[in-house]
C-alpha cells in the first residue's frame, strides 16, 4: 500500500528459528523493525538466555528495536542493553509510567539510565491511555518534560498510538497534546524533528513522503 511507509512487526524472540525468521522479514522492503510484546511477560523473560541471544542477533543485524515495557521491566531491560550496547532501540510510550500521580523516582532513574545509552531513543506516545480517563495536559506534562530533558530533541519521536489512543483521546487530541507540551520546550526546527524526521531516520525511511 503506497500510503504505508513501513511496518514494525512482531516475532517470537524465544523461538528456535528466530534468526531465520528475522532474516526473512528483513528482506521485505516495508518491514522496518521489530517490536516484541515485552509488556505482556514477566521481567524475568528479559534475562532468559534465548532472549539475550536473540537481542544480540537483532543488534548484529542492526534491526530497529521497539522496547514495549512497563516500568517494572526497565531494570532487566537496562541490564540487557548494557550487555548488548549496539541495539538500535526506542522506548515505546515512555515505558507506560502511572501518570495518575506524581513522577515516580524509580521510573525517573531508569529513564535517565536509558537516556545515557546513545543508541536508545524515546517515543512520545500512548500518553492519555496511561493518564486515566480524566487525563489532562497538566497531568501528563511533567512526564514529557522529564524525558525531553533526559533524551534531548534528536532522540525523541512522536507516535500517535492510533487507533489504541481512541480508548482515551482522539488522534487530533493526541497530536495537539504533543505539540503543545513539547512546543513549550522546543522551537520549530526541533519540533519538526520530533514530529517527523527523527522517526523517519530511526526506522531508515529516508525515501518516505513527509
Amino acid at each position: 500500500t503506497d500510503f504505508i511507509a513501513g511496518v514494525v512487526g512482531w516475532l517470537d524472540m524465544l523461538a528456535a528459528d528466530f534468526g531465520e525468521r528475522l532474516d526473512h522479514y528483513r528482506d521485505r522492503p516495508k518491514w522496518v523493525g521489530l517490536r516484541p510484546m515485552l509488556q505482556s511477560h514477566e521481567p524475568s523473560l528479559i534475562a532468559d538466555r534465548r532472549f539475550r541471544d536473540a537481542l544480540r542477533l537483532v543488534a548484529r543485524r542492526d534491526v530497529p528495536f521497539d522496547i514495549l515495557t512497563f516500568p517494572r521491566h526497565l531494570p532487566a531491560m537496562i541490564e540487557a542493553l548494557r550487555a548488548t550496547p549496539d541495539v538500535h532501540g526506542i522506548i515505546d510510550h515512555i515505558s507506560k509510567p502511572d501518570m495518575t500521580g506524581p513522577l515516580d523516582a524509580q521510573w525517573c532513574a531508569a529513564m535517565e539510565a536509558l537516556a545515557g545509552m546513545p543508541n536508545i531513543h524515546c517515543k512520545i506516545s500512548g500518553l492519555p491511555t496511561e493518564a486515566g480517563a480524566d487525563w489532562t495536559a497538566d497531568r501528563i506534562r511533567p512526564f514529557v518534560e522529564f524525558v525531553a530533558r533526559a533524551f534531548g530533541p534528536q532522540r525523541l519521536v512522536f507516535g500517535s498510538d492510533w487507533p489504541v489512543c481512541r480508548l482515551a483521546a482522539s488522534y487530533g487530541q493526541v497530536v495537539e497534546l504533543a505539540k503543545d507540551t513539547l512546543g513549550r520546550i522546543y522551537g520549530p526546527e526541533d519540533m519538526r524533528a520530533i514530529m517527523e524526521t527523527n522517526g523517519k531516520a530511526f526506522y531508515r525511511l529516508s525515501g518516505a513522503a513527509a
